[in-house]
């Protein structure tokens, strides 16, 4: 389940929306702006829900200033635009595609659907298309699962037991499919978001170290330099994401051919 921020208006919307969610992502509730953008700043976050009846004055032009500085992450809006149709359109122009109309579409329905709209070009999304054609499907599931929680930052045993076996047992199997060990692809896991975010506006090297919990911005840059071998400006500069796929690609092993028995594509 992948960690979403969100801001409503009242409790009432927020249970009806965390309802809508339930057992499919994880959802931090603020409910001031100034909380919320330091939730997105600050926390490990891929994907966002915003109810514009708490965004005061220009609420439309507030949210496309968003969007410019975060625009990898997920955002979805919520509300009733019946009074200014028009803002849609805005909305719409500033890059904002995924909303909900309040009191036309039901939540319960329409926010699943959007929220995953939302995350389609994230990295959960990009690394999955990637792995689909050469990971079965037991271990590329262990991959999403490592994916998405990024922001519980699980130690290789404890993502070991979550998945009910040990370590070794895991580090095996993943060997045997031409994955890096438990420990080197949770490494891993925690570049490929980094080097996400290390190219919206809206974020430095240093905060984005804090978002991943690294004990130091020196910290940070080893573990980038160990995966990609670029430093974070170059990162940005050689198209964040895309370096970071390309050197994940680069050093999967080759697959065995009794490993391709059973293997599925994920969409």
């Amino acid at each position: 389940m992948a960690l979403l921020a969100a801001i409503a208006r009242d409790r009432a919307l927020a249970e009806r929306l965390q309802a809508a969610l339930a057992g499919l992502h994880e959802v931090a509730w603020v409910m001031s702006w100034r909380s919320f953008m330091r939730l997105v700043r600050e926390r490990p976050v891929t994907g966002s829900l915003v109810d514009m009846g708490i965004v005061a004055g220009d609420g439309p032009g507030t949210v496309v200033t968003f969007r410019a500085w975060y625009p990898r992450t997920g955002l979805v809006l919520l509300g009733s635009f019946h009074r200014r149709p028009a803002d849609l359109f805005r909305l719409g122009r500033g890059g904002v595609d995924g909303i909900v109309l309040l009191g036309v579409e039901d939540p319960g329905v329409h926010l699943r659907s959007a929220v995953a709209a939302s995350l389609r070009n994230g990295v959960v999304a990009r690394v999955m298309r990637v792995l689909s054609r050469r990971v079965p499907r037991r271990e590329l599931e262990a991959v999403h699962l490592a994916l998405e929680g990024v922001h519980r930052a699980w130690s290789a045993d404890e993502f070991a037991e979550r998945l009910g076996v040990t370590r070794p047992v895991l580090s095996e199997r993943f060997r045997g499919v031409g994955l890096p060990s438990v420990g080197r692809l949770l490494l891993w896991v925690r570049v490929l978001h980094a080097c996400s975010w290390l190219t919206e506006p809206g974020r430095t090297a240093e905060s984005v170290s804090r978002q991943l919990e690294y004990s130091s911005g020196a910290a940070f840059r080893r573990a980038l330099r160990l995966c990609t071998g670029a430093t974070p400006t170059q990162v940005i500069e050689r198209g964040g994401l895309d370096l970071a796929l390309e050197r994940f690609q680069d050093r999967l092993a080759p697959r065995p051919v009794s490993a391709w028995v059973g293997a599925q594509d994920v969409a």
